[in-house]
């Protein structure tokens, strides 16, 4: 099936200038930045540690802007990536004022151009928002041992249904994903039948916390406070590290001291 695909990639790969001539024409495609979807990039890679967001268009990049703005504040992080797939999406990225996160057009997801791509950026964390599910990439990315999240993932029945028809193939990239953050319990279980592994359900997240959860995470940088901040605690491995930098919600935190006794965990205010 993977074979198939990248036969079926390459082909549109083949066909891309028309499609993005028309697309230029009808005002939905960059004059010049096109040439990011095809491997040939204009931004600079900085020395250190990369952290790579994907959202598909506005929404997606709306979403996750909150995020990108806390981790713009951490000193480790030298620079942020943000890719999507639409010219609306770039226009509301130039709206932020952000000083170490740059926007570029997804690649397409061919093998040659997806490798030349992670080649060049070299991220340490990639990021995928919603439903962007895209093979070359995810499978180049898990070669080179890349951490992998899909983060507020939406799974559809009708998706769902699509995926299923090639379940030994969908078993294939679904499962390279390290941890996946569903929207809702249909999601958590589509993600499941799937093939997805790690899956968090964020209602799961928002239930009052138990005083020691099966260990679950090395590290937590957490944005939001409350149960979730109070969950993410107590399912921290032994000796892992919780930073947290945010309240929305909520400014109590229901927890104890026994996540840090008995597993060692250490706890920073940012």
């Amino acid at each position: 099936m993977l074979f198939l695909y990248r036969i079926l990639i390459n082909l549109t790969l083949l066909i891309s200038p028309l499609i993005i001539i028309f697309r230029i024409f009808k005002k939905k495609e960059h004059h010049t930045r096109f040439l990011e979807k095809l491997g040939i990039l204009n931004e600079k890679r900085k020395l250190g540690k990369l952290i790579w967001f994907h959202g598909s268009s506005v929404g997606e990049i709306l979403s996750i802007m909150p995020l990108i703005e806390k981790l713009e504040k951490k000193k480790n992080i030298k620079q942020i990536l943000l890719t999507s797939n639409t010219l609306s999406s770039a226009k509301v990225f130039n709206n932020f004022k952000l000083k170490k996160t740059i926007h570029q057009f997804f690649p397409i997801d061919s093998n040659f151009i997806t490798k030349k791509f992670l080649n060049y950026w070299k991220p340490s964390l990639a990021i995928f928002t919603e439903s962007e599910i895209w093979p070359n990439i995810i499978l180049n990315l898990k070669s080179r041992n890349t951490p992998l999240i899909l983060l507020n993932a939406r799974i559809t029945k009708k998706t769902y249904k699509k995926w299923k028809k090639i379940s030994f193939f969908s078993r294939s990239i679904f499962n390279k994903f390290d941890i996946c953050l569903a929207q809702n319990n249909e999601t958590k279980n589509y993600l499941k039948k799937l093939g997805a592994k790690n899956i968090i359900d964020r209602k799961d997240m928002e239930a009052e916390a138990k005083l020691l959860s099966k260990g679950l995470w090395d590290g937590v940088v957490d944005t939001v406070g409350g149960n979730i901040l109070a969950n993410a605690i107590s399912q921290t491995k032994h000796s892992g590290i919780v930073a947290a930098c945010g309240n929305a919600s909520g400014n109590k935190l229901n927890t104890s001291v026994i996540p840090f006794i008995l597993r060692g965990v250490k706890y920073f205010d940012i």
